[in-house]
């Protein structure tokens, strides 16, 4: 594990980390605060910066590919915004998924799956779903491949909150999508409790009724 500094090739941290730190306190802190929409374009430049770190590290291989070494750089960013809290999760496989949070009210959060081969990274999907996401390692299915949950909360009520999980899997360069909450509550799922592990979704529903 290598400590510091940037990549070889790499854009300057410093330079990313000046303009994600502008972006934070010029628009980041007003969503926050007021809970509006964040404008299409500056997500789109938030996204290219954390994008470009990652992959950055990745095509640099050795060292600096590793968990370790990305999610020390991506930490200098959630010390810039308070608000951030930006992970990385290794699945094996040259891939590595990217849960970023930048905001509690579910303002430009984000996740993220990247792979690297043979000195090439990419981004292969983002998600931006709405709501507050986590990322679960869920299991090596029969048949190879790798599946991981995403989980997207809403905003909390007074005893609950909404959730909508979706299983995906990633088999062969193939990305697929097994199962979602939606399909089996299409009005919706509220939950007061949750608690997920690999293989296994634990949670206390709460039913609605009209009216």
């Amino acid at each position: 594990f290598v400590s510091g500094g940037a990549p070889g090739g790499a854009a300057p941290t410093a330079d990313r980390l000046e303009r994600f730190r502008e972006i934070a306190l010029s628009r980041l802190a007003v969503v926050e605060n007021t809970g509006g929409a964040l404008d299409p374009s500056v997500q789109e430049e938030i996204d290219a910066i954390l994008d470009g770190e990652v992959l950055d590290s990745l095509r640099a291989g050795g060292p600096y590919a590793s968990a370790e070494f990305i999610r020390e750089r991506l930490d200098s960013f959630s010390d810039a915004w308070g608000g951030a809290s930006l992970r990385i999760q290794p699945l094996g496989d040259g891939l590595l998924l990217g849960r970023f949070r930048l905001s509690a009210k579910g303002v430009g959060n984000s996740v993220r799956l990247y792979r690297a081969t043979r000195g090439e990274a990419a981004l292969l999907r983002a998600w931006h779903e709405g709501g507050v996401p986590e990322v679960y390692r869920w299991g090596n299915p029969k048949g190879g491949g790798v599946e991981f949950l995403l989980a997207w909360a809403g905003e909390a009520g007074a005893q609950s909150w909404s959730l909508r999980l979706e299983l995906w899997r990633m088999r062969a360069g193939t990305l697929t999508l097994v199962w979602r909450s939606a399909d089996r509550y299409p009005d919706g799922l509220w939950v007061s409790y949750v608690d997920i592990a690999a293989g296994r979704i634990t949670l206390r529903r709460e039913l609605r009724y009209p009216g």
